[in-house]
């Protein structure tokens, strides 16, 4: 009898030390770090798979590849381009593509800023092209899918023309002396 009391009292101890083990603290000051491409945010990251120390920056704004071509190319513009490709990274660099009438694939670089205007959805954007020199400056409204996007030549001067304002909307280049005819939509390539 001793011996299965014994056996008993020793079976309640070993299964009180698994059980306040296992509810101890679980933040053993473990840091958790960010995987970048396991589809959930975790570490530092500031969304999912991005940004933080470890990951490539979150997508924000313009950031991506856009392509516009057809009826979705600019008024302003179609009289000279059958296609535009533009991708802006997440390092504040882009590369545009614009392919003339004949095929011809004009390809230039640079860098940008684009900027949260205090209007619902509409960002600001300056690009600073490196060869040839050319600022560019407007406005841009983006979704997962498509851009709306509207700039204008501002250094060198353009006559005639002054970028739009994100206060005064899509439409706006020059006070709206063009309407929408230098608007340009982007859909994501």
């Amino acid at each position: 009898m001793k011996n299965i009391l014994f056996f008993c009292l020793l079976l309640v101890m070993t299964s009180s030390i698994f059980v306040l083990t296992g509810c101890g603290n679980d933040d053993d000051g473990e840091v958790i770090v960010a995987t970048c491409d396991d589809g959930i945010q975790n570490g530092n990251e500031q969304g999912v798979d991005c940004g933080g120390s470890n990951c490539e920056a979150c997508e924000v704004g313009a950031h991506g590849r856009w392509q516009s071509a057809g009826i979705d190319i600019s008024p302003l513009l179609a009289s000279s381009y059958s296609r535009l490709v533009i991708e802006f990274r997440t390092d504040g660099t882009f590369t545009y593509d614009q392919t003339d009438l004949d095929g011809n694939i004009i390809t230039t670089e640079g860098t940008f800023i684009q900027t949260a205007s205090s209007e619902e959805d509409i960002w600001d954007i300056i690009l600073t092209q490196t060869n040839p020199s050319i600022t560019t400056e407007g406005i841009f409204r983006a979704s997962e899918t498509i851009m709306e996007y509207e700039v204008v030549q501002t250094n060198p001067p353009i006559e005639g023309f002054a970028p739009p304002a994100s206060t005064a909307g899509f439409g706006s280049t020059s006070g709206g002396a063009f309407g929408e005819d230098n608007i340009v939509i982007y859909n994501v390539f």
